[in-house]
């Protein structure tokens, strides 16, 4: 090759160009992939899903005072308005799967739906009604309903008071209302779709299992609970997906200002990690997450590799307060930091001048394909 011509990137053949695209991580490096030339872009326009083979870093959902919804951009370290379009949704969202925001039902309007603030058309997906003494805390898409239409969605509550049939119930498309499951496990406690099934987690550290494709949805105990004692400390527990392995991880609070235990009058004092072993079916705590950072709060668990993303920082879980009422102070909520799991320390995740309110509390949503709309 004479290295005196210049190079023209519009002769590399077809097969480099979707190499080069393969290796994307960032959705805006994958927007600006397709606005090289016109072949390039047909390689964007014509696999417009294939950025969703990588975890993207997820934003913050804020509200403050006055109406005014904002996110936060953990890799600019800012915060960013969100157009109109997006606020009267998320006002009423409860919290976030796979890039969508769910709705929270309110007396004068009962539906439910998914809406995906990042998507300019086909962005909202109406869900049959639930029953009007059905509270639901989580929602749980088993896939991105923008590139899988047989997605299927489990909505779940943390109400103990709830009986055993109205603990949890599944949609997908085609039905006409929502199923619910009997359900004798203990109080939910989280939610994933993990290796083509739904994984229920319970408050006793046990692990259940559903399959949503069988026509009749049953639970069934998969795995027993991790060797950990914590009879006189709070804690709430969260199962999530880390480079295929299953995580089960505890949040331990503590007591604050000197008051008697109550989720109210807590902050979180640690996390302690556990990893499924698929063949001894037993739990094994982890002092490390191998480079990975985790995402909890009122979202779908979620863990990304922290080298692919700057200032993310690795082995470290991300944690938003999730709505107790008590714990907002005088910069908004505080129950809510950077835990690093190798040495136990926690740090804050986004700017404490910024106040937020009280409902709805921030939560994580993952970017979809046409986030660059307002996180730039």
């Amino acid at each position: 090759m004479d290295r005196s011509l210049p190079l023209n990137w519009l002769d590399l053949p077809d097969h480099i160009q979707a190499f080069i695209s393969e290796k994307l991580v960032h959705i805006k490096d994958y927007i600006r992939f397709g606005a090289v030339c016109h072949s390039w872009h047909s390689i964007y326009t014509q696999n417009p899903h294939r950025h969703l083979m990588h975890r993207q870093l997820p934003v913050l959902m804020l509200s403050s005072d006055y109406g005014k919804t904002k996110i936060y951009d953990l890799s600019s370290e800012r915060v960013h308005k969100i157009p109109v379009r997006v606020r009267e949704y998320y006002e009423y969202s409860r919290c976030s799967t796979e890039g969508w925001l769910v709705s929270k039902p309110v007396i004068w309007n009962p539906s439910l739906h998914l809406f995906n603030p990042f998507l300019s058309v086909a962005n909202k997906i109406e869900l049959p009604w639930l029953l009007s003494n059905f509270y639901f805390d989580k929602v749980v898409l088993s896939a991105n309903p923008a590139s899988n239409p047989h997605f299927v969605v489990m909505a779940f509550s943390l109400s103990s008071v709830c009986s055993d049939n109205r603990k949890m119930a599944v949609y997908k498309p085609g039905y006409e209302a929502w199923k619910f499951l009997d359900c004798k496990c203990n109080k939910i406690q989280d939610v994933i779709y993990y290796r083509h099934q739904f994984y229920v987690l319970d408050c006793d550290g046990a692990v259940w299992a559903c399959n949503a494709t069988c026509p009749h949805l049953i639970l069934w105990n998969v795995v027993q609970v991790p060797p950990l004692e914590l009879k006189c400390v709070g804690r709430r527990m969260y199962l999530v997906e880390s480079s295929g392995v299953l995580l089960q991880v505890t949040r331990i609070w503590k007591q604050r200002n000197g008051y008697n235990l109550h989720p109210h009058l807590t902050v979180t004092a640690e996390f302690k990690v556990f990893k499924l072993e698929q063949v001894a079916l037993n739990w094994v705590e982890m002092t490390t997450l191998g480079g990975q950072t985790l995402f909890l709060g009122d979202n779908t668990s979620m863990s990304i590799l922290a080298s692919d993303f700057p200032g993310c920082k690795p082995n470290c879980i991300y944690f938003t307060d999730e709505g107790f009422g008590d714990t907002v102070g005088e910069f908004g909520y505080i129950d809510m930091g950077v835990y690093n799991v190798e040495n136990g320390s926690t740090e804050p995740h986004y700017p404490q001048n910024y106040k937020t309110v009280r409902n709805p509390a921030p939560f994580w949503i993952e970017p979809t394909l046409g986030a660059s709309s307002f996180v730039q």
